[in-house]
Formats: C-alpha cells, sequence, structure tokens
C-alpha cells in the first residue's frame, strides 16, 4: 500500500513543480520543469531557481529520488 502512497506523492510534487514553473512564475504557460540539463532549460531560459532543496534528497527526477514518503513530503 505504502507504494501507492510514494508514488501518489510523487505525481503530485511534480504536478507542483510544473505548476510553479509555468506561468506565475514565467509568465510562459508552457514552461516545464526539466530536470534533464536543469540549468539551460529552466534557469537560462525561464530565469527560474530551486531554492532551499533539501539536501538529504538528491536533485533528481522525482520518478529517480527518494522512495522514502518522509523526505518526499519534505519537498511539499
Amino acid at each position: 500500500m505504502e507504494g501507492f502512497t510514494i508514488q501518489g506523492m510523487r505525481g503530485t510534487l511534480q504536478q507542483v513543480l510544473q505548476r510553479i514553473t509555468r506561468s506565475k512564475i514565467t509568465g510562459k504557460p508552457k514552461a516545464s520543469m526539466q530536470w534533464t540539463h536543469y540549468f539551460w532549460n529552466v534557469v537560462f531560459r525561464h530565469k527560474v531557481i530551486i531554492e532551499a532543496w533539501p539536501s538529504s534528497i538528491p536533485f533528481v527526477n522525482l520518478s529517480k529520488a527518494s522512495s522514502a514518503l518522509a523526505q518526499l513530503e519534505m519537498l511539499l
């Protein structure tokens, strides 16, 4: 059962990150979070930097991040 909860949490976090990088911050409704080449595709292109990322969670695509629910909840 916890596996479904973790998958749901990852999906929710991905949706939140995508919404944040869209029009509210960038002014571009089609902007999206792109883990691959993050600096070029997010920071350089949209002038957005993610700050205060917990050091206990690797800064990678959430599908590859920690599977511990408590750690993923820290990102919300």
